[in-house]
């Protein structure tokens, strides 16, 4: 059984070493690439590390916290997106940093699984992190777009599970609004199908809770996973 750390409400889990910035979407390019506007009204190139649609998030008009970086076509990434009146953490770069956290042990990063990588290896519990920024009526929903790579992650966790280790899902919900998380059966009933499977077959699930402000990224406890 996978055991996480539990830092408490409000615990800062992730804070970012470097300043950010409000702008303003002006348009989203392409899948990586989105145009802003900053503060002082210059337009920018905008590196987006989300491979999720995020079409309630990043849209024209809505606001984004950006920091400097450098790219071959960009010259600031996004960092979080405004969806009423709370910050969601858009880029998964943070992903492995924040679920890390959670550990009570030593652990490997990208353990190669079959033709996958799992990101966790906890002495005999594998762990395959995601993170989920898709709210609405209060239910967090995974993933927003299809994702083969992501029923892949599932199969191969089933697989371990049948081989005797511990294997996990753990769900990283940006959103202090959601009271539970569920797969995403509209976008993606096949990753939906292999989570119910998956849960069957003695895989674990947690979804984790954050929120996200201008300083870093804050735990805001323990949601449940309901299948359907």
């Amino acid at each position: 059984m996978l055991q996480l750390l539990d830092p408490g409400w409000n615990a800062r889990i992730l804070t970012f070493s470097f300043p950010v910035e409000q702008a303003t979407v002006i348009e989203r390019v392409n899948r990586f690439v989105v145009s802003v506007r900053d503060g002082t009204g210059s337009r920018r190139m905008c590196h987006l590390h989300d491979p999720g649609r995020l079409t309630e998030l990043i849209y024209a008009g809505n606001k984004v916290l950006i920091r400097d970086t450098t790219g071959a076509v960009t010259e600031c990434s996004i960092t979080a997106s405004l969806r009423g009146e709370e910050w969601v953490l858009t880029d998964s770069r943070f992903h492995s940093k924040i679920a890390s956290s959670f550990f009570p042990h030593e652990f490997e990063s990208e353990v190669r699984v079959g033709k996958s990588r799992i990101d966790f290896r906890i002495g005999g519990c594998f762990v395959e992190v995601k993170g989920c920024t898709l709210v609405s009526d209060n239910i967090a929903r995974f993933p927003d777009s299809p994702s083969k790579r992501a029923s892949r992650h599932l199969l191969e966790l089933m697989n371990l599970r049948e081989e005797g280790f511990c294997a996990s899902i753990l769900v990283l919900v940006f959103s202090e609004s959601a009271t539970v998380f569920e797969p995403n059966w509209d976008t993606d009933p096949t990753f939906a199908s292999n989570l119910e499977r998956a849960l069957h077959a003695g895989v674990e699930a947690h979804a984790l809770r954050f929120h996200t402000d201008e300083n870093g990224v804050f735990f805001r406890g323990r949601i449940p996973v309901r299948i359907r």
